[in-house]
């Protein structure tokens, strides 16, 4: 199998990465351990795909730094932290929903699940 080395990921940091519950009390400074799995999924993608990662803590004052002291403290690869949506083939959110082009699915979505934040289908 080929992979283009040209395409990018994009990762979210907290709930992908970063186990992440809630806001912690030393925000930015990211307190939980990384994602069961998460350290042997970067090594594999970051052989076949340039990786970045997008995080809403990195607009905090000190978020880039805290996000990169943990992923050394954790033993991740160095991997760039961007403060901005970056232009990417696969955005990969905990918090994501797939829109397939229909508003029509989305909303059938919201209706039964109407509770903010971290949704699971039906729950």
């Amino acid at each position: 199998m080929t992979y283009d080395r040209d395409l990018t990921i994009a990762l979210d940091f907290d709930g992908v990465l970063h186990e992440y519950k809630e806001r912690e009390e030393n925000f930015p400074t990211p307190g939980g351990k990384p994602v069961p799995g998460a350290k042997g999924a970067v090594a594999w993608m970051g052989q076949r795909y340039n990786l970045v990662i997008f995080s809403a803590r990195a607009n905090e004052p000190g978020g880039v730094e805290a996000i990169e002291n943990w992923l050394q403290h954790w033993g991740f690869p160095p991997i760039p932290v961007s403060l901005e949506k970056p232009e990417a083939a696969i955005y990969v959110d905990d918090r994501g929903y797939r829109f397939d082009g229909s508003f029509n699915g989305l909303l059938s979505f919201l209706v039964e699940n109407p509770k903010p934040g971290r949704w699971e289908k039906n729950a």
